[in-house]
């Protein structure tokens, strides 16, 4: 690997490149630290591991990799003038690994969308059918291995060429590939479709749940229906997923409770469940369109540079979206944050073992 001696090489986009490699070194911090607390929650604390979570570590995992190792090639890529086998070959395995991660991570949070509909909508009998230890790996395993076989063997091909973008100054293609970006459009486009059609209709069934159990239950002098019924803790958006900690479905275990005010507690609710819709799709939207915009309509390589960052971004808003939203999560990271280890809910075999006796 040879790179100059001044560490940086100057021409008429090296201030955009730049301005970029620092966001992506922030998104990277972010990244780290953020993917790593879901991660170290889901195995220090025995209520978040169950199977639904699966989808959330492997979204962390992917998430992480892509912060900690590719991330910062293209920070490298973006700032040295870098030449050489060694680093052709870096360049070329980084390309492969950012789009098998960005691909597993719109691929997890289409799971994690529709994995959340069918608690929501569907029966019992029907999410147990579907979401079984042996389906899980298999879905996931299925998702890594098909992207990665995939994208390994269009190189051979030819059709596609991983490597150095001196255009961009990015590990991605060599050059612009219509394969690729018919790919990536119908994978983001798609992608899109799903998480909004899915939050879409969960919104709508437990808006009409609610508006159902407030007729039912409502009345003089009664009390009106709990909004506890919004946590859980094997989903990962609350009061998006009204389920208890079992993985009940909603209304299952509703309670009543005495509420003072006059103003129906169904309306805050509602704002509520509507408020995280708007947070996860509108944080899915200005992700990808972007680069959804640029594959689509190619021709722009310049505007493609920072499409990039909006892309990346979403390795350090999915913490935040999937697991800081989540009670049982947001509890875990306080005890980590302060290193009260012993306050941490129903402790893993492997955390108690740790703890002082």
């Amino acid at each position: 690997m040879n790179i100059s001696s001044t560490s940086t090489y100057e021409d008429e986009n090296f201030g955009e490149r730049v301005s970029m490699a620092v966001l992506l070194c922030i998104i990277s911090f972010l990244g780290i630290v953020g993917n790593t607390l879901t991660i170290f929650s889901v195995i220090a604390c025995r209520r978040l591991q169950t199977l639904p979570n699966a989808f959330v570590v492997s979204l962390s995992l992917s998430d992480f990799l892509n912060c900690s190792i590719n991330i910062p090639v293209q920070v490298t890529a973006l700032t040295q003038k870098v030449d050489g086998t060694i680093f052709n070959f870096v360049c070329m395995s980084s390309a492969i690994l950012n789009y098998l991660l960005i691909t597993c991570s719109v691929s997890m949070l289409d799971l994690i969308a529709i994995n959340r509909y069918i608690l929501v909508t569907k029966s019992h009998r029907i999410y147990t059918f579907l979401y079984n230890k042996r389906n899980m790996v298999v879905t996931i395993g299925g998702v890594w291995f098909s992207s990665a076989a995939v994208l390994i063997a269009l190189g051979p091909t030819g059709v596609v060429l991983y490597g150095y973008s001196n255009e961009l100054s990015l590990c991605q293609l060599k050059e612009e590939s219509r394969v690729i970006d018919v790919i990536c459009g119908l994978l983001f486009s798609g992608s899109f479709i799903i998480v909004s059609s899915c939050y879409t209709k969960i919104y709508i069934h437990v808006r009409k749940h609610l508006r159902q159990v407030a007729h039912i239950r409502l009345g003089p002098g009664r009390p009106t229906p709990s909004t506890s019924a919004q946590t859980n803790s094997s989903g990962n958006i609350s009061n998006i997923i009204p389920v208890d900690t079992t993985g009940n479905r909603l209304g299952e275990t509703a309670t009543p409770r005495p509420y003072e005010k006059e103003d129906s507690p169904v309306d805050e609710t509602e704002n509520r469940i509507t408020m995280n819709m708007i947070i996860i799709v509108v944080c899915f939207f200005l992700c990808i369109l972007p680069t959804l915009v640029i594959v689509l309509l190619p021709g722009t390589q310049n505007a493609g540079l920072f499409t990039v960052v909006f892309l990346y971004s979403a390795s350090c808003c999915n913490p935040i979206i999937y697991a800081w939203k989540h009670p049982v999560f947001r509890k875990v990271f306080k005890c980590i944050f302060k290193r009260r280890w012993a306050e941490i809910e129903e402790p893993s075999p492997w955390l108690r073992a740790m703890l002082p006796r």
